[in-house]
This record gives structure tokens, C-alpha cells and sequence, in this order.
């Protein structure tokens, strides 16, 4: 599927570099981004087979530590596809972790826990994991989204005060940038928050940049790496905010399609 909509980025990268005039017929790109939605059956079954292939590894004993790995892998290609499947293999970790009284083992599954409970936008759960999670004992890519969960769940409560008119508003934006920034301290180049937290950091360090400036550089992003759909969601929510700054219909109805 990825390959396929690289075919669609070439006549996307087109219409930014050719902005003025916008030549390219983009009912031919939304007829092939239809027929890409049509193949969703063959791309599910193709998603169970390989999801079966990795739970073929899991040993005979449910809660051995062994499995800890497997059930980790499983939790990662569930938490953007089946949310209850996903809350079933973080509470299997967190049992495991639990039970081995190991504190790496417990951080990991923590830190599981509090990223699903982010994907569900159940903030006071989420903080209720935070607060226990032992961030040095996470690996560098555990640690990446880690932090784009704290800096995501304090924007959150950031929103939330601004709505209840609460003074803590200010703190929770300031926390927010404060983990993107140990985020992109990480550095780890072709990881997908990486490279699009370091973007965005860029930017702001910058004062912002012109919305067609933003288009592009979101572009040549695009053209580097080898996203999943979830990371091509975020790229195509966030070039349709620019394409909605440049009242820029065509790119913005595109981009909303994609999403």
C-alpha cells in the first residue's frame, strides 16, 4: 500500500512546486487513493497473517517472562488497528511486569499502559502512569514515544484548562514544548516522531515558517522515509492545516481525504 501512494506524493509534490497553477487533474489522484480503499480486505488479511506469525512465538505459558517481547510486538501492531486488542496485550505485559518484579520490565509496560490510555484520550488514567514510569530505564525508541505522549497529554490538558478557564494553562504549554524538545534530543534519524517532532521544534525555533514553506519541507519528508498509515495521517492532518492557512482547497480537501 505504501509503495502505491508514493505514486500519489508524485503528483502531490507536483502541485507544490507548481503552486500557482495547478494543472494536475486531482479526481485521476482521489480515483487511485479509491481504488486503495478498495484493496482494504486484501491489506487486513495481509495485517492478521503477519500479526499471527508473530503470536505463533509466544511460549505455552501465558505469563512467562519469555513472552514479554512477543506480547510487546503484538501490543505495537494492534494500537493503531484494534483498540480493545491492544488494551488486552498492554494488560498482559503489565501482568507479566508485575509478577517478575523487574523495574525496566514494569517502566515498559507503564509506559504501554499510559500510551494506550492516550490513544483513548483517558487523560486522568494516563497521569496516573506517568507519574510512575521510570523514563531512563526506557530503550532511545520507547523513550521517543514516551515523550510525545507526555508532550501530547500536557497540550491536552492545556486545551482542557483553557476551557474550564483554569490559570494552569500557561504550565501545561510550557511542559508540553519542554518534552517535545527531549523528544528530538533523543536523535534518532528515519523514526517518524523523530524526524516530524524535529520539524516542528525547527519551526518554532525559527518563529514559524510561510504555510508553503511548511507544504514543502512536510513533503520532502514525505519523499525520505517509509511511513506507516498512521504516521502518513499525522503528515496529511498537518498539510491540511497549511493548505487551510493558504485557503488552498484543492491540497486541503486532497489532504483530508488521505487522512
Amino acid at each position: 500500500m505504501r509503495t502505491r501512494l508514493l505514486i500519489v506524493l508524485c503528483f502531490i509534490t507536483a502541485i507544490c512546486s507548481a503552486r500557482s497553477n495547478y494543472d494536475v487533474n486531482l479526481d485521476s489522484i482521489l480515483t487511485v487513493l479509491n481504488r486503495e480503499i478498495e484493496m482494504r480486505d486484501i491489506y487486513n488479511n495481509r495485517k492478521e497473517t503477519h500479526i499471527e506469525s508473530i503470536r505463533s512465538r509466544l511460549k505455552s505459558e501465558r505469563d512467562n517472562v519469555a513472552n514479554f517481547d512477543v506480547l510487546d510486538l503484538l501490543y505495537e501492531e494492534y494500537r493503531h488497528y484494534q483498540s480493545d486488542s491492544a488494551f488486552y496485550y498492554s494488560n498482559r505485559l503489565y501482568s507479566i511486569a508485575e509478577k517478575s518484579g523487574d523495574e525496566t520490565l514494569m517502566s515498559i509496560a507503564r509506559s504501554t499502559k499510559f500510551d494506550y490510555f492516550m490513544s483513548v484520550w483517558m487523560l486522568d488514567d494516563a497521569f496516573g502512569e506517568y507519574e510512575h514510569i521510570r523514563e531512563e530505564l526506557l530503550s532511545p525508541k520507547d523513550r521517543i514515544l514516551y515523550y510525545k505522549n507526555c508532550g501530547y497529554m500536557f497540550f491536552r490538558m492545556k486545551l482542557r484548562c483553557e476551557e474550564n478557564g483554569s490559570p494552569r494553562a500557561d504550565e501545561y504549554d510550557q511542559k508540553y514544548f519542554e518534552y517535545i524538545r527531549k523528544l528530538v534530543s533523543v536523535d534518532l534519524p528515519g523514526v517518524f516522531d523523530y524526524e516530524f517532532f524535529k520539524l516542528q521544534v525547527e519551526e518554532a525555533d525559527m518563529g514559524g515558517v510561510d504555510p508553503d514553506e511548511a507544504i514543502r519541507r512536510r513533503f520532502q519528508l514525505l519523499s525520505r522515509f517509509d511511513f506507516n498509515d498512521h504516521e502518513l495521517a499525522v503528515m496529511y492532518a498537518s498539510l491540511c492545516s497549511h493548505a487551510r492557512q493558504l485557503c488552498d482547497q484543492d491540497l486541503e480537501a486532497y489532504a483530508m481525504r488521505c487522512l
